[in-house]
């Protein structure tokens, strides 16, 4: 992918855009060490940001690789093409590269919604589920389907996080919107996720040189 990956975290947008970097992807200590050859996509989206408190609204850039077999990576760049955030997700952990603050988190995945840049507390499943257009498992949310058997909107019941899905076209673009009591993310994708040939760094995120690590309790 073209675009870079550091960070917007002055603008608490809360996911990420792709792209490798030699201080990013060597000997796997952050991440997971297997991959799935036959099942691993990628999708892009614009992203547009508003902070219901301050009152202010940022953009960006943000893209998603993930593999069936519970690894996910997003990279979020600025409206400028800068980085901004990266992280690498599985059921159980998430590591995470704050590029403007210089900060490295290993943590588990609960603290996921802790993590500057991450104000969305959103689990692999519920990334991949938003994604693919498919139900929502956990029982703490409650989702509904348009005419066309289409997810519509789903709410998490602890607390009232909402994502709505609409704008659908027919080469399969569509936009998501992911509200909470502070905050307005709109997704807006421009086509729907494609096949790509799974590599072992999408899902490696090392600390890079310079940062500081930090282990969420």
């Amino acid at each position: 992918m073209k675009r870079n990956q550091c960070s917007l975290s002055s603008y608490f947008l809360p996911v990420a855009l792709l792209i490798l970097t030699s201080g990013c992807v060597t000997t796997p200590k952050g991440g997971t060490t297997a991959v799935d050859p036959d099942s691993t996509f990628k999708t892009y989206a614009q992203v547009d940001y508003f902070d219901k408190v301050k009152n202010a609204h940022q953009s960006g850039t943000v893209d998603f690789i993930w593999s069936e077999k519970e690894q996910m990576r997003l990279e979020l760049s600025g409206p400028f093409g800068y980085p901004v955030l990266s992280a690498v997700l599985d059921r159980t952990k998430v590591y995470a590269a704050n590029h403007l603050q210089k900060k490295y988190y290993d943590s588990d995945i609960k603290h996921l919604g802790n993590i500057p840049n991450f104000n969305f507390d959103l689990g692999y499943k519920e990334f991949l589920a938003m994604l693919n257009d498919t139900k929502f498992e956990h029982k703490n949310w409650n989702c509904t389907l348009d005419k066309n058997q289409k997810l519509e909107s789903c709410v998490r019941a602890q607390d009232g996080m909402r994502i709505v899905w609409g704008d659908r076209n027919l080469k399969g673009g569509k936009t998501v919107l992911i509200k909470n009591e502070n905050t307005d993310i709109r997704l807006s994708f421009l086509s729907p996720p494609t096949k790509v040939q799974a590599k072992l760094e999408f899902f490696v995120l090392n600390m890079p040189n310079g940062y500081k690590k930090y282990q969420l309790q």
